[in-house]
């Protein structure tokens, strides 16, 4: 049988419908602002119950940006594991019903933060952060992450930017300590991005973002990008647009804006 070599897709050179990042830093360090450079109209999903409140008017004049909030009170529970499963799965459905919604509707979507929507997930399936009825610790990770990982392909299928924002922890280390005679954790000083492990494996690019004091401007270093020129430079005030055109700088400005 002959087969049919127009039924493959022939790659196109036309520019990028959409991109999609991840951006790292601690609290107040300018990811929300980013974020909302992006073009709109924006959607934020808020994971975190006081998140956006800080933004400047400036970056947010003139755009359509709505918020769904899907706060979680853990702690409201009492331990009540088979309670929190319940309660977690409720906001889990409704984020995604809302946001599979929104997708419809704007331009970009922001997860303000990712972490935290990664500790939804877990909570709603397991009643904690982790499968305490696994002898292996490891029972339904693969389903979660499956379904994590649709999550964040669904942006990018509906052409939409998709900007997950992180919180930022401590990287500890274990090293064997000869006078112990064990094996102990050290923290290496260096903070890394909290939430889904595998975030940065998903996305087109990676930022860590920090205020600078001295300078008074949020501070943007570029990690995992398309274009490897501006790999690990560091840039004042960075916005949404020029990422995307060093990213692409053959592409049509208007595509960002």
């Amino acid at each position: 049988m002959a087969s049919d070599w127009s039924r493959f897709e022939l790659l196109s050179e036309a520019d990028p419908k959409c991109l999609t990042w991840a951006s790292r830093g601690a609290d107040g360090s300018g990811k929300s602002y980013f974020g909302c450079t992006a073009p709109g109209p924006i959607f934020v999903c808020a994971f975190d119950p006081h998140g956006m409140s800080r933004v400047a008017k400036s970056v947010r004049t003139g755009k359509e940006i709505r918020i769904g909030r899907y706060g979680f009170n853990v702690g409201s529970f009492n331990e009540d594991r088979e309670k929190i499963k319940k309660a977690g799965n409720a906001i889990w459905q409704q984020f995604k019903a809302e946001y599979r919604e929104a997708l419809k509707h704007v331009r970009t979507v922001l997860w303000d933060r990712e972490d935290l929507a990664w500790e939804l997930i877990r909570y709603g399936n397991f009643g904690g952060e982790k499968n305490e009825g696994s002898r292996t610790g490891a029972l339904d990770y693969g389903d979660l992450n499956a379904e994590y990982v649709s999550l964040i392909q669904e942006a990018r299928d509906a052409g939409v930017n998709l900007g997950l924002l992180q919180g930022v922890k401590e990287k500890w280390v274990a090293k064997f300590d000869a006078g112990k005679g064990k094996m102990q954790n050290y923290n290496t000083g260096e903070l890394i991005p909290d939430g889904f492990k595998k975030v940065a494996d998903h996305v087109d690019i990676t930022l860590a973002h920090q205020w600078d004091a001295k300078e008074k401007a949020y501070v943007v270093t570029i990690g995992k990008f398309p274009n490897k020129d501006y790999k690990d430079d560091t840039y004042p005030d960075f916005t949404f647009e020029q990422m995307a055109l060093a990213a692409f700088p053959d592409s049509n400005p208007e595509s960002w804006s």
